[in-house]
């Protein structure tokens, strides 16, 4: 249906992360009438099924396939030892007799690279995920949005005949109970809350330069509240918010990484333009460890942040301008400020098995 990428700056709704979100909105099936929709093309091929199961029930179900390393085989006598499939399967049903609304999906992907040279690694990337959702208005100004989810990601390197690369997995379990209020007043502004509780498993294994397998695994609840307001004043737009992480205080963390302020406001230039500045506050407890001197890494492992270090940190500064010069053309220009007042890095320095591998450090960018 959508897909809002943040990146920088995100709301107080967003949290477990210092980079950036994406959020990514499935939309029902058709409730009318049966569709359906083929495509197939150099890249991939796609299908997609949609319709009503009943009178308040729809359906829809879609799913890729890559075709692209047989596309290239054939045209360009050169195998593409990538090859990729997802599927979508969503369920939704509607009340007749108020607004709610309920739904269900699963989703699940694969990509694989396999190279046809035996001293080069196999490489597998998994994911899958299902959700149950809740859409209800209680009263005539509350609406209430609740989430049930779970989801696993897996990854995995497969050295085969190499001799330099050790095989290794990771993989990245979660299960999230996430609800959100809208609270809507007389003078348009809005009011959000809510909370999540999630429960994240992560698991390492790899082999060390001695040949020692090691199996890294962690599981630290993750429990978060927000806070948005939402307000107009002519030209002058505000969204200020504020994310408490909950767990991290529990857990020993600073008070200055679990409370989070967040603020966005615009102003209106003239009918097409508007200027706008973001400022917040954020932090993460699982990380990836990647070597630093890889410019793209293939293989990422996961790892929560060892306890005797404080989560990763960051504080983003965003302004920028955004409008229409022409009628059928937007534009916007943005510039960013992210102080990372604690990341969590390879120990260069060590030289003794006692010292630790990981240390906190300070970035900009």
């Amino acid at each position: 249906k959508s897909a809002e990428v943040f990146t920088g700056g995100f709301p107080a709704d967003y949290g477990g992360r210092i980079s950036s979100v994406i959020n990514i909105l499935s939309r029902d099936g058709n409730a009318s009438s049966y569709a359906g929709h083929a495509n197939l093309n150099f890249l991939s091929s796609k299908l997609q099924l949609e319709g009503p199961i009943s009178q308040n029930l729809q359906l829809i179900a879609t799913g890729r396939k890559s075709v692209f390393s047989e596309t290239f085989k054939r045209f360009l006598n050169q195998t593409v030892p990538l090859s990729f499939y997802d599927a979508l399967v969503k369920a939704t049903f509607k009340r007749p007799d108020s607004q709610d609304k309920y739904s269900v999906q699963a989703f699940l992907s694969r990509d694989d690279l396999k190279s046809s040279d035996p001293d080069e690694p196999d490489y597998s990337w998994k994911n899958t995920s299902a959700a149950f959702q809740v859409n209800s208005l209680l009263q005539d100004r509350l609406f209430v949005n609740m989430v049930l989810s779970g989801s696993k990601f897996d990854q995995s390197r497969d050295p085969k005949a190499s001799e330099t690369i050790s095989p290794s997995s990771t993989t990245v379990k979660e299960f999230t109970v996430r609800a959100n209020a809208t609270y809507y007043t007389d003078s348009k502004d809005l009011y959000f809350f809510g909370f999540d509780i999630s429960f994240p498993s992560v698991e390492y294994k790899l082999v060390t330069r001695f040949g020692e397998q090691k199996t890294l695994t962690s599981t630290n609840p993750e429990i978060g509240s927000w806070m948005r307001y939402l307000m107009q004043i002519g030209v002058l737009r505000a969204d200020i918010g504020v994310r408490t992480e909950i767990a991290s205080l529990l857990r020993g963390r600073s008070a200055k990484s679990a409370l989070q302020p967040r603020l966005s406001v615009s102003l209106d230039i003239d009918g097409n333009w508007k200027w706008k500045a973001t400022y917040g506050r954020f932090s993460q407890e699982i990380i990836t460890v990647t070597n630093e001197d890889d410019v793209i890494p293939i293989f990422t492992p996961w790892i929560a942040v060892p306890d005797n270090l404080e989560a990763e940190q960051a504080d983003h500064y965003v302004i920028g301008i955004d409008g229409n010069p022409m009628p059928n053309l937007s534009t916007t220009f943005n510039g960013y400020y992210k102080h990372y007042s604690s990341l969590v890095t390879y120990n260069r320095d060590k030289v003794d098995a006692s010292e630790p591998d990981y240390i906190n450090s300070k970035a900009n960018a």
